[in-house]
């Protein structure tokens, strides 16, 4: 197909108009077809290829876009977006518009990196009832997450860079009811998902099949295994019960009202242990540090776990706290054999 004068100088100029445009290239022009690069990180790269139609510019040309890295769902949606903004123009130039349109988008919409996983956290994660709520915030390349049970709040933020999911997003946390502790320990386990995403794991040993996983590692979008976790977190902290007390982890949901900087009785602060259990730290030390002890560890308490307690501050060792508690009934006996000399 013949295009008409008026298009061949347009197309003979497209390249030039589009120059103040760093991050679009024009790969290649097969008759009536031209196709560009638009890319702005190894995550946000796509290929766009205007087909302009027998009698244009007097026509609407048609959008294709396609990537390896974005979902199609979001790519579609583009493609009817661009070829909007070239209805527009119609019967005057289209390219050098259309491709300004997708490139102008791609850089507006930061936030396009992580569409499946926003998508998926909007379907499967979210308990509107409860109260939880995800934010966009496209300028900032931001994400807000907050799930809600039981009257307590936790919020998050996320900021994502430019080339995601290659680099480590940023977690911090925006606002919270809970116990300072249990705050500070979700954002720290937030952040820890966050860079195992995209910081390789150090093997040095010689298991060969584990040294190859370790060398075929890739980073890996980290936005919903964050939000797994923190709405997990919170549910799970708004329901479990000590499970030496038995009593409920969290205070009743009347105390939600407290803010995460209220000061908390030390025996009533929650204790994380390694199987993701929580404990009083009273109990979990009248627990620890009392008979019977293992050599293998005193088993977790909640029902259907019985993995081993592992806890930074309980590493004594159970023949030391054996022969501990064994000197302290002894005192004990002892304080109870002057009292009983003197009544």
């Amino acid at each position: 197909m013949k295009l008409s004068d008026e298009a061949e100088q347009e197309l003979a100029q497209v390249e030039s108009v589009l120059k103040p445009l760093p991050n679009v290239k024009l790969e290649a022009r097969l008759d009536t077809t031209l196709r560009f690069q638009v890319s702005f990180s190894a995550k946000k790269t796509l290929i766009l290829r205007c087909h302009l139609p027998e009698g244009y510019p007097a026509s609407r040309l048609v959008a294709e876009i396609r990537s390896k890295t974005l979902s199609q769902k979001l790519t579609d949606g583009l493609a009817q977006l661009a070829e909007a903004e070239a209805e527009k123009a119609t019967g005057g130039p289209q390219v050098a518009r259309t491709v300004a349109f997708v490139h102008n988008w791609l850089r507006d919409n930061p936030l396009c990196s992580a569409a499946e996983e926003i998508a998926e956290i909007k379907s499967r994660l979210l308990d509107k009832q409860e109260g939880d709520r995800l934010k966009l915030l496209q300028a900032e390349s931001r994400v807000q997450l907050t799930a809600a049970k039981a009257g307590y709040r936790l919020s998050l933020q996320l900021t994502l860079p430019n080339d995601y999911p290659e680099s480590r997003a940023e977690v911090e946390l925006l606002s919270s009811n809970l116990p300072s502790s249990v705050s500070r320990q979700a954002v720290a386990r937030s952040a820890e998902i966050a860079r195992r995403c995209v910081e390789p794991p150090s093997y040095r040993g010689k298991d060969k099949k584990l040294r190859q996983q370790a060398a075929a590692w890739k980073p890996s979008p980290c936005l919903l295994p964050v939000a797994e976790f923190a709405f997990s977190f919170l549910r799970s902290c708004a329901t479990q019960r000590c499970p030496v007390c038995d009593k409920p982890a969290l205070a009743t949901a009347a105390a939600a009202t407290a803010t995460a900087s209220s000061v908390e009785d030390p025996a009533d602060q929650l204790e994380f242990v390694a199987c993701g259990h929580l404990y009083h730290a009273g109990c979990l030390k009248a627990y620890m540090t009392s008979p019977p002890y293992s050599p293998d560890g005193k088993p977790c308490r909640h029902a259907g776990c019985g993995q081993p307690v592992c806890h930074e501050r309980f590493r004594t060792s159970a023949k030391v706290l054996e022969s501990r508690w064994a000197a302290q009934q002894a005192k004990e006996r002892e304080l109870a054999e002057v009292a009983d000399f003197f009544n």
